[in-house]
């Protein structure tokens, strides 16, 4: 597994692009955050991991 970091993303620009989804596409989304917000997450200092599945984790990263 590869794991390089990526440049930090501005929130104006995540917020933008949020904005311009098609409404197919931001209903998907919606509905992916609420599947993660019911799956376990574990904080440690600066980094947020949240299970996926029981293969997938998802590693938030905000310093």
């Amino acid at each position: 597994m590869t794991t390089a970091q990526l440049p930090p993303v501005a929130p104006e620009v995540t917020a933008t692009l949020v904005e311009d989804l098609s409404p197919r596409l931001r209903k998907r989304l919606d509905a992916a955050v609420t599947k993660l917000g019911s799956r376990p997450a574990h904080r440690d200092g600066d980094t947020v991991t949240i299970a996926v599945d029981e293969e997938t984790d998802l590693r938030l990263h905000a310093p």
